[in-house]
């Protein structure tokens, strides 16, 4: 199921929705375990659970390691292999590791991607963009999709769909590669925002 709020949402009031105020880690679930944080949690009969802490950069804040900072992202990748490929390329290279959340536009995407390392980031722009795969998914709220400065340039960055009318975006091309699960905590699916 998918997420029931927005990113921001997800978070404990006290962590700013600006782009300077959160940094991700990924746990990737199941295989290795990196530090944005993401951790790997294993795989399901849809693919690949990835997990990632967000961690408020402001350090007054006392909530940074209440579970409340965490969402998962669950791949599919017979909605688009080429695109869940390369997050899993990213993945097993800690790509994500201290990674920012840079682009917040409410009830649209939260949107990261760009390494917190230089070295890192210019690695993986030599390696070239990605085709692109047919949309066979909308982009609902929850829904996770690559960023594109237009046709077969997927590179890193990634967005999450965090409003209702992003189903615009199939028709320019965003196919969604994975939606963030719903909390153990919480109930509900899209529209339990």
């Amino acid at each position: 199921m998918i997420f029931p709020a927005p990113l921001t949402m997800l978070l404990p009031s006290s962590f700013a929705p600006s782009s300077t105020a959160l940094m991700l880690t990924l746990v990737v679930i199941a295989m290795a375990s990196s530090s944005i944080h993401a951790s790997d949690e294993g795989t399901s009969a849809a693919g690949r659970i990835v997990e990632f802490t967000v961690a408020n950069l402001d350090p007054s804040n006392e909530n940074d390691n209440d579970a409340s900072n965490k969402f998962r992202i669950q791949l599919h990748p017979e909605w688009a292999p080429i695109g869940v490929e390369r997050f899993e390329e990213l993945t097993d290279a800690n790509f994500w590791d201290d990674m920012r959340i840079f682009r917040i536009v409410p009830n649209f995407v939260s949107q990261f991607g760009i390494s917190s390392y230089p070295k890192v980031q210019t690695e993986w722009e030599t390696k070239g963009p990605i085709v692109d795969d047919p949309v066979v998914s909308t982009n609902s709220r929850g829904t996770v999709s690559f960023a594109t400065a237009g046709e077969n340039t997927r590179t890193t960055q990634i967005f999450i769909n965090t409003g209702n009318g992003n189903a615009r975006l199939d028709g320019m091309g965003f196919a969604p590669i994975g939606e963030v699960l719903v909390p153990a905590s919480s109930s509900g699916g899209h529209g339990g925002m």
